[in-house]
């Protein structure tokens, strides 16, 4: 975790400027494009605004969202993987509610039935959302190709964390709680 930022250190320096001449025209584009993808996701970044919809169809903003740390998590309810770690990530949540933390989560896919009946059916009582008529582009903002993908965010939404799972969410919110503010 953080590597990304030695990786846009070569993009600003090697490839934007033209230094990287071992590569040819095509291949120096791809790798100008991806630093740009990832340069708002380095560490110690504000994470990109996102503002979506819940369940009720009301609007919730990420950067509104109140919480001493907010993990960001990106799931599919027909997602084998996130059908494991999001109980998890649960459990995790109500452990550190009373902490101040929040959690955001963003559904990748919009079945409306398929969603609400995920959500009731683990119980997620935190904040719920989705693009359903896919305005945001949300998937390449916060670079998401698979699920599920978790930020951690201080109470600046600065990332503090990114792409780790529910044991690693769980062991940093209990080291970070501890630490004075």
């Amino acid at each position: 975790m953080g590597m990304d930022a030695v990786f846009d250190h070569m993009v600003e320096n090697v490839y934007i400027p033209g230094k990287g001449v071992w590569l040819d025209s095509s291949q120096t584009a791809k790798i100008v494009n991806r630093g740009l993808i990832l340069k708002p996701l380095l560490l110690g970044k504000i994470a990109p605004e996102l503002v979506l919809l819940d369940t009720n169809n009301t609007t919730k903003t990420l950067h509104q969202t109140k919480a001493k740390y907010t993990v960001l998590v990106f799931w599919d309810y027909d997602c084998g993987h996130c059908k494991k770690e999001v109980p998890k990530i649960l459990e995790v949540y109500h452990k550190y509610k009373n902490s101040g933390i929040e959690v955001y989560a963003v559904s990748t896919e919009y079945d409306l039935k398929k969603w609400k009946d995920f959500i009731r059916e683990h119980k997620l009582d935190w904040i719920n959302v989705a693009d359903p008529n896919h305005q945001t582009n949300f998937k390449k903002m916060y670079d998401i190709f698979s699920t599920p993908v978790i930020y951690l965010l201080n109470g600046k939404k600065e990332i503090v964390a990114k792409r780790i799972n529910s044991d690693q969410v769980d062991e940093m919110l209990g080291r970070l709680l501890k630490e004075k503010p």
